[in-house]
Formats: structure tokens, C-alpha cells, sequence
């Protein structure tokens, strides 16, 4: 079974913290290593894209995308940005424990 109504990105990746983004020459943040859902995929978010904000919440630790998505529902929407400010929209799809 599965928790009805439970969002998720759809993405797979890694937290970057500081040193590690300066070690790779990436920006702090989320790094994605893939797309996992029908609408991560449209949304045009692309492997090794570092997320560093998600709405106006900065990325500041690997819990910060679930914690600040635990009070959204599949089907809203979200901005995520990315190193240079670039903004992607995104639908929340809803976590029912498989990938599209």
C-alpha cells in the first residue's frame, strides 16, 4: 500500500553541500540524477541540473525538498531554480511507491 495524496518531485539526486559543489564546480544545492515521472520529465529539468531553490525556499540540506513539499498535494505546482536563476515549473506527481 501507499499514503493517498502523498507528493513528490519525481527526480532521484544528490545534496550538494558547499565543498562538494565547489570541488565538482556546481552551486550548493540539489543535484538531480534522474527523472523519474511523466511530469519531472516535461518539465524540462535535465540531468546534473542543481536545484537551489524550491518557490522561495533555498536548498539548504538534503531534507529541505521533502520538508517544504510534505504540505503540498499531487498536482500543485512548484518553481524550482537552478544555478543562473533559471526557473522550471513543475507539477507535483503523487508518490504511490512506483515511477511512471
Amino acid at each position: 500500500g501507499y499514503v493517498k495524496d502523498r507528493p513528490m518531485l519525481g527526480i532521484t539526486g544528490i545534496y550538494l553541500d558547499r565543498m562538494q559543489a565547489s570541488y565538482f564546480g556546481f552551486s550548493q544545492g540539489f543535484c538531480v540524477g534522474s527523472l523519474g515521472t511523466v511530469n519531472a520529465k516535461a518539465s524540462g529539468l535535465q540531468m546534473y541540473d542543481v536545484i537551489t531553490a524550491i518557490d522561495d525556499t533555498q536548498i539548504t540540506s538534503s531534507g529541505t525538498i521533502a520538508a517544504y513539499i510534505a504540505n503540498k498535494k499531487p498536482g500543485d505546482k512548484v518553481t524550482l531554480t537552478g544555478e543562473k536563476d533559471v526557473k522550471i515549473e513543475l507539477i507535483l506527481s503523487e508518490n504511490s511507491g512506483t515511477s511512471e
